[in-house]
C-alpha cells in the first residue's frame, strides 16, 4: 500500500518518512492569498484544488492525499458512508502529458486501494473513462459542486 497521509500529515510510523514528506495545505481565502503574492492570474489548478478541499472539508473530517507505492500523488482521499474515493482535481486536461500523469496516478491508487471507480474534476470536460475494470469519472467542477458529495 502506498502513504496515507490526513491534511499533510503522514500517518505512517515512520519518523523519517513524516521528515520527508511534504506537508500540502489549502487557504480559507484565496483572495487574501493573490493580494499577498501580487499573483492575480495564479495557479488555476491550485486554485481548483483548493475550492474542493474546502468543499470536502465543509462535508466531511476524513480527507486525507494518497501516495502510491511509485510516488505518484492523488489529490484527495475520502471516507463517506464507510467507503473509500478517490479525487484528482485537474483545471484542463487537455495536454495529453498531464492527463496521462493524472489518470496514472488515479488508476495506481485505485488498483492499490480496491477501488473500482475514479473521479477526476476539471474545469470544463465531461466524461467516462473505462480500462479493464477500472472506471474513470471526468466531470466539470460545478456539476460536482451541485451533486451530492461523490459520484
Amino acid at each position: 500500500m502506498g502513504e496515507l497521509t490526513r491534511e499533510g500529515v503522514d500517518l505512517s510510523e515512520s519518523v523519517r518518512k513524516r521528515q520527508v514528506n511534504p506537508r500540502k495545505f489549502y487557504l480559507i481565502d484565496q483572495g487574501m492569498h493573490n493580494y499577498l503574492t501580487l499573483n492575480f492570474s495564479g495557479n488555476m489548478g491550485r486554485v481548483l484544488e483548493n475550492l474542493i478541499f474546502l468543499e470536502l472539508r465543509r462535508k466531511t473530517d476524513s480527507i486525507w492525499y494518497y501516495k502510491t507505492r511509485g510516488g505518484y500523488e492523488v489529490d484527495f482521499l475520502m471516507q463517506d458512508n464507510g467507503k473509500n474515493h478517490l479525487i484528482q482535481v485537474c483545471y484542463d486536461l487537455s495536454n495529453i502529458n498531464t492527463f496521462s500523469r493524472e489518470k496514472k496516478a488515479l488508476l495506481l491508487a485505485m488498483k492499490e486501494l480496491g477501488i473500482n471507480t475514479g473521479l477526476i474534476l476539471t474545469l470544463d470536460e465531461k466524461r467516462v473513462e473505462e480500462r479493464d475494470n477500472y472506471s474513470l469519472h471526468i466531470v466539470p467542477v460545478w456539476e460536482w459542486l451541485l451533486s451530492p458529495l461523490t459520484h
